[in-house]
């Protein structure tokens, strides 16, 4: 059975040299697949980027800011890889809302909160490496994870080949909404190309 096509997780926590975020949500949108955006609780102009995620239908998660995530209505947040941090974000956000995992590189600790619940584990390692944890967990696992990575072609490459749910490249996305289209679209035909080649 082969594996289902990664998606991109874009990531947005340093607002301070992004002109147009919203401009670059949208370019990106249009240009390709986008399942959701990670913003920090430093973003500025976070309800505008959450319209413009919605009209799109891309999950808007907030980094490690319950409270952030409950005020805007966010789709859900991602916690450091404890069980005490999921357990109280849950608690306080409701079985409805995402809670995900921070990068971790600790296989016990990912399981233990795939266990409790977490929609998905994050992991900043090399998926293509034959001893990665996120390439391991992308095969035995159901819970899905997300490759945080700087988006190198071969990063993403091997990443979508390793069945991975969903690539989280780097912030260079949002350096103007023409490279957020370019990025995305290229991105994109790598993990179609990496799909291609099972």
């Amino acid at each position: 059975m082969p594996s289902p096509q990664s998606r991109l997780y874009l990531r947005l926590t340093k607002t301070d040299a992004v002109s147009d975020p919203q401009g670059c949500l949208k370019a990106a949108a249009e240009a390709g697949d986008v399942a959701a955006l990670l913003i920090g609780a430093g973003t500025d102009g976070a309800k505008g980027l959450l319209a413009v995620a919605h009209a799109y239908d891309i999950a808007v998660i907030v980094d490690r800011d319950v409270g952030l995530a409950q005020a805007l209505d966010a789709d859900g947040v991602e916690v450091e890889a404890s069980l005490e941090a999921y357990q109280a974000a849950r608690s306080q956000l409701g079985d409805e809302k995402i809670v995900g995992i921070a990068p971790t590189d600790s296989r016990h600790a990912a399981m233990e909160l795939a266990e409790a619940g977490a929609a998905y584990v994050s992991f900043a390692d090399d998926p293509a490496d034959s001893d990665s944890l996120s390439g391991w967990w992308a095969q035995v696992m159901e819970i899905p994870c997300v490759a945080h990575m700087a988006g190198h072609d071969a990063e993403v490459l091997g990443a979508a080949g390793a069945g991975i749910e969903f690539i989280r490249p780097d912030e260079s996305v949002w350096r103007g909404p023409d490279v957020a289209a370019e990025r995305v679209a290229h991105f994109n035909q790598l993990i179609a190309t990496a799909g291609a080649g099972e």
